[in-house]
């Protein structure tokens, strides 16, 4: 069970519990974090998976407007996602996942903390995520900075921008 000392990160649970369906046994019927019901079990486990939020204000303040924060669990998605940040144009800054940054998240009454406190709150909440993704090659864009634009820059008409679309898709072509 997830204990949440902060009602307003809620959206860190809301990505992270559909990522267990694809970790947990078939003869296991609810999520061992939130205690849902896991509807029919695994559909087949993915190769890799990304998620995309405005999760943190902390990335506002660590990277601004200029970067989507990018965190994950593979060397080899992480240069490949870098890569494909170079030839979009969409700029991603990789944040370190270290072990020590779990420390913030444990909890004395559950299994996780959905925030780790004062510092660090954009990896700690990327590291939360990580949490879900067991064994699974991953990456979360953090968006916070870089989902709204207010005027025209970097090929963006102001308003919602669509970040990392275009890394996706540079990602996804052969």
């Amino acid at each position: 069970m997830t204990e949440m000392p902060a009602p307003d990160p809620e959206n860190r649970n809301t990505i992270s519990c559909p990522r267990c369906k694809f970790q947990i046994p078939d003869d296991v019927p609810d999520c061992p974090y939130c205690r849902q019901p896991v509807p029919g079990g695994p559909s087949g486990k993915p190769k890799e998976m990304v998620d995309a939020a405005t999760l943190t204000g902390a990335c506002i303040v660590a990277l601004g407007s200029v970067n989507i924060g990018m965190m994950g669990s593979d060397e080899a998605m992480l240069s490949r996602m870098k890569a494909a940040s170079a030839a979009s144009g969409e700029k991603a800054w990789e944040l370190p996942l270290h072990e020590e940054y779990f420390e913030q998240i444990k909890s004395d009454i559950g299994e996780l903390k959905n925030v780790g406190g004062g510092e660090a709150g954009t990896i700690t909440a990327g590291r939360f995520l990580q949490e879900f993704a067991g064994g699974t090659p991953w990456v979360h864009f953090d968006i916070a900075g870089t989902a709204w634009v207010e005027k025209e820059k970097r090929g963006y008409a102001p308003g919602p921008s669509g970040a990392p679309v275009r890394l996706l898709l540079e990602y996804l072509s052969p």
